[in-house]
């Protein structure tokens, strides 16, 4: 009696057998990677006409900032905001406001990432004017009241006209400090 066809009939199915593992395994691990991609960094609420405040042990306000649409993301605790427009204040120093067309806060809003068509004004009531600053991107830390950027930025007030790549500015100390290719153009008083 021969009974090699019996064991080659076994291990055809064992072989089918480890095959289908194999393939159950990786249909399994792939549903698992896309689900990670694409479910990990999904809102968990998204409002609408958002605004919050922030104040001083006082109860003070230091600064507002608004947007159309904030998503929260509850992976990284990151907010993404449309249209948002945040006015910084401060007693002795003015306000500050930037807009722009998208914005990312960080938690807490420790840091507000300005993206699109960055616009920021500086003091409106100032002896010198507004302060108009334009850029492309831009990182705000409103607790420290500090603005920065490593793209181009344009800035105009009542005397003069400045260009340069790369900029910081402090609010609460009243400084700014352009980075590359500062060009000036000084006017009289418009």
């Amino acid at each position: 009696m021969n009974n090699r066809p019996m064991y080659g009939f076994v291990l055809l199915l064992l072989a089918l057998l480890a095959l289908m593992s194999l393939w159950l395994e990786y249909s399994v691990q792939t549903q698992h990677l896309d689900t990670h991609q694409f479910g990990a960094h999904s809102p968990d609420y998204i409002i609408r006409h958002f605004t919050v405040t922030r104040t001083n042990l006082l109860g003070q306000k230091q600064y507002t900032l608004w947007a159309d649409v904030a998503q929260h993301y509850p992976d990284d605790d990151s907010t993404d905001l449309s249209l948002p427009r945040m006015v910084a204040q401060d007693a002795q120093q003015g306000q500050v406001s930037v807009r722009s067309d998208r914005a990312v806060a960080t938690s807490k809003a420790a840091q507000v990432n300005f993206i699109g068509h960055v616009v920021v004004v500086r003091d409106q009531h100032s002896v010198r004017g507004p302060m108009t600053l334009t850029t492309t991107y831009l990182e705000a830390f409103p607790d420290q009241q500090i603005l920065r950027t490593q793209q181009p930025v344009d800035i105009t007030d009542k005397w003069a006209h400045i260009t340069a790549t790369g900029m910081e500015m402090d609010n609460h100390k009243q400084w700014v400090d352009l980075m590359h290719n500062v060009r000036a153009q000084y006017e009289t008083a418009r």
